[in-house]
């Protein structure tokens, strides 16, 4: 080291407060490093906590939009059936109209009950089942 020149009082002073300054000014930074990289491992341990927690909650997620797709296919399916349900109820108000008005045609004493037609039905079984037919 070259030996120091002869400072002044007032020169030594000045270059004493400057060598505190710079102490202290290099202690700040080395705290504001290790704060930094205090700071940068909090971080990373956050980062992998909410990765984490991203991971748990995908396949809940999965399954959460697996069954919003099958709502949104049954919803489609039931518009579907609804709309084939109005086309018979149609249907069957058309043909509901065609009964009366065939009923309509035909005097009270005309139409033939549905016991009577079971009881002609019964008769012409047995009258076939007991009949012989000729050999030739």
């Amino acid at each position: 080291m070259p030996p120091r020149a002869l400072l002044s009082d007032e020169e030594e002073r000045e270059d004493r407060e400057d060598r505190e300054k710079l102490r202290s000014v290099d202690g700040k930074l080395r705290a504001l490093f290790d704060r930094r990289e205090d700071l940068i491992v909090e971080v990373r341990h956050v980062s992998a906590e909410q990765k984490s927690i991203y991971d748990r909650r995908q396949a809940p997620q999965t399954e959460v939009e697996r069954l919003y797709e099958e709502h949104h296919q049954l919803g489609k399916k039931i518009a579907e059936l609804r709309t084939a349900r109005e086309a018979a109820r149609k249907k069957v108000e058309e043909a509901v109209v065609q009964v009366r008005e065939a009923r309509l045609t035909f005097a009270p004493g005309e139409r033939v009950r549905p016991e009577q037609i079971r009881k002609e039905i019964a008769e012409l079984e047995l009258r076939q089942q007991t009949r012989a037919l000729p050999l030739d």
